[in-house]
């Protein structure tokens, strides 16, 4: 009996040896990759840029400035899209590294949420803040 149960373990282990070979010699499938050519980058690279400085010249302040200095957003779409590629590049990063015009209100939303928060806290623990007014007595 343990003859037939050792064999049977032999078997079993063996026929899972077998699936486990049988499933690492299949070839897994490979990426297939291929080389874009350096124009289509450039353009691509351009065209995101481009768009860009054109969502930049659609703001109002941009476009008054504009204006004040003479140009008109197409007359300054227009010199744009003549600029060379590495200085159209640089100009897109530099206006991506701008500060929008609506930065303060979001930072004091965040300073009396944050307030908020802390007050509530205080007042969850029993906790209460006292202010004193240290005058000449």
């Amino acid at each position: 009996m343990t003859r037939l149960k050792g064999f049977l373990f032999f078997k079993v282990v063996a026929w899972y040896g077998i699936l486990m070979m049988l499933t690492l010699s299949i070839p897994p499938r490979t990426a297939v990759a291929s080389f874009i050519s350096s124009p289509e980058v450039i353009t691509r690279e351009r065209a995101v840029d481009l768009e860009k400085l054109r969502s930049a010249l659609e703001s109002k302040k941009v476009a008054q400035r504009l204006i004040e200095l003479g140009l008109s957003p197409d007359e300054a779409m227009e010199r744009l899209s003549k600029l060379p590629d590495q200085e159209l590049h640089r100009l897109a990063k530099n206006i991506d590294r701008l500060q929008k015009g609506g930065d303060a209100l979001g930072f004091i939303v965040t300073l009396l949420i944050i307030a908020l928060l802390v007050i509530l806290i205080l007042e969850l623990t029993d906790h209460h803040i006292i202010l004193k007014h240290k005058g000449k007595h």
